[in-house]
């Protein structure tokens, strides 16, 4: 942590105090959203007609990372109201189609900075082994501004699918890269993944090298959650100045349409952390 980054946390500390904001203390709401954003002849639902409905439920929380929004995004961006999101150039639909789309997508209510984005190097099937290799999946990161110059990395991330070696070759490689990007990038700084990971019960072995090779905690291990196999995960760890509390694990009960059908193939997982910055010496 360099001094110039130490004196914006302490200065931030000076101004804060109103709303939501403690000084040295904030909370944030985090979740995580595999979308289904496929092509209605391939997905077997109704994302076309979900993605308005989902839309404005996104503006409950304060960072909202979503996957697989490769098609619709318009219609999914229709209603939100978070001030800050994915670049442009980033974005999921262009019109002359010449972007191959990661299908991960960053709203939020706090600045982002420094988006950052990278494909995974392995994938495994094309026409089979669910198909990974048609989508260009990978992971994102982005500094997002907690407080007044207070930051935490944000990580968003598809990995690939299925139980067929090839699949869990394919993961334990792209656990590999994603664990040296965070180590390269974040190495002292506040870092939350939200990440379908597709790592199911039987590759608990996958989730604890994931843990171990970054130092990262599991928020819903750590609460004690009802579902600790769930693949869609929100992983966190603290920095040296700025320490991240999970205060609690959810399933958000609201996205479903009249008929109380789920608006996605998988369900939304939500996090509430406590950030609070830690002074140390600048000697």
């Amino acid at each position: 942590m360099n001094k110039k980054h130490l004196a914006a946390i302490i200065a931030s500390l000076t101004t804060c105090g109103s709303g939501p904001i403690n000084c040295g203390e904030a909370e944030i709401s985090v979740v995580t959203y595999n979308v289904h954003g496929l092509p209605e002849s391939v997905a077997g639902t109704h994302p076309k007609d979900n993605m308005p409905l989902i839309s404005p439920l996104l503006n409950d929380y304060d960072i909202v990372a979503i996957q697989e929004d490769f098609f619709y995004h318009h219609l999914l961006a229709s209603s939100i109201e978070h001030p800050y999101r994915t670049p442009e150039e980033y974005y999921a639909q262009r019109e002359d189609e010449t972007v191959n789309p990661s299908g991960l997508t960053l709203f939020s209510n706090v600045p982002i900075e420094n988006y950052f984005l990278e494909r995974w190097y392995t994938c495994s099937g094309t026409y089979d082994q669910s198909s990974d290799c048609f989508a260009p999946k990978g992971f994102s990161a982005a500094y997002t501004e907690v407080m007044p110059g207070v930051w935490v990395d944000v990580y968003n991330c598809h990995m690939d699918a299925g139980n067929s070696e090839g699949d869990k070759a394919a993961r334990d490689k792209q656990i590999i890269q994603l664990a040296e990007s965070i180590n390269n990038r974040s190495p002292y700084r506040a870092v939350i993944i939200a990440c379908d990971t597709n790592i199911e019960q039987e590759d608990e072995l996958q989730l604890e090298q994931l843990l171990s090779l970054t130092g990262l905690k599991d928020s819903c291990r750590e609460l004690d959650c009802p579902e600790p196999h769930n693949i869609d995960r929100i992983l966190y760890k603290s920095g040296s100045a700025v320490q991240l509390e999970p205060l609690s694990w959810y399933i958000p009960k609201d996205f479903v349409n009249e008929k109380g059908e789920d608006l996605s193939d998988h369900k939304p997982v939500a996090v509430d952390f406590k950030v609070t910055v830690e002074l140390v010496d600048l000697k």
